[in-house]
This record gives structure tokens, C-alpha cells and sequence, in this order.
């Protein structure tokens, strides 16, 4: 499952592999009215949210290191990227971190 989004603020949602045949797309202002559509966008746009995070945290993950093992498991980890993170808010100092250190994060 992928989510995209269009210029007009329109959102596709690719379900499988089967090309624009299995893409469902929710223009925007059209589920206005529509109880359950307007349900299924406010889910989608959760997903879009929560991809974002996630995207953000893989990209933190991939910076750290293990510093010290443990036998009991309770590693001791450090950050390997010296880099102060700027920004209005953490959320969007780590997007601008990914934009500008690409190479930071594997994925």
C-alpha cells in the first residue's frame, strides 16, 4: 500500500501492484457531504500523517550506533551525525535535516 498526493490536494491510494486499476483517489472537497467518505479521508490523511513520522524516525534510527553491549540486552547507543538539528519544531528541524543530509539515512 502507497499513499501519494496531488498538487490540488487530492490524495491516491495505490492498493496493489495492478497500475492506476487499483489506485483509489479522494479529491479534495469531494467527500464533502459524504459522511463516510469524509470518514475515509480523515483515515487517509492519519496514514499520510503517521508515514511522515515514520519516515522521520527511520531517518533519526539510522543515525545511532551501538556504543556499549550489554549481555542483558540494554545496549547503550550513540548518535554517530554531529549536526545541531534547526528548525520551528523538531518535526520540521528533522525535515530539513533530511532534505539538506540525505546520506544520513538509508532509506
Amino acid at each position: 500500500m502507497q499513499i501519494g498526493q496531488f498538487r490540488d490536494g487530492s490524495l491516491v491510494l495505490s492498493c496493489g501492484d495492478d497500475g492506476a486499476a487499483s489506485d483509489l483517489v479522494f479529491a479534495e472537497g469531494a467527500m464533502v457531504g459524504d459522511p463516510a467518505l469524509e470518514k475515509q479521508r480523515l483515515l487517509l490523511d492519519r496514514i499520510v500523517a503517521l508515514e511522515k513520522d515514520a519516515k522521520r524516525y527511520r531517518f533519526l534510527r539510522d543515525g545511532f550506533s551501538p556504543m556499549g553491549l550489554n549481555i542483558d540486552g540494554n545496549h547503550a547507543w550513540v548518535y554517530r551525525c554531529n549536526a545541531t538539528l534547526k528548525g520551528l519544531n523538531l518535526d520540521a528541524a528533522i525535515d530539513a535535516a533530511m532534505v539538506s543530509h540525505p546520506v544520513w539515512s538509508a532509506t
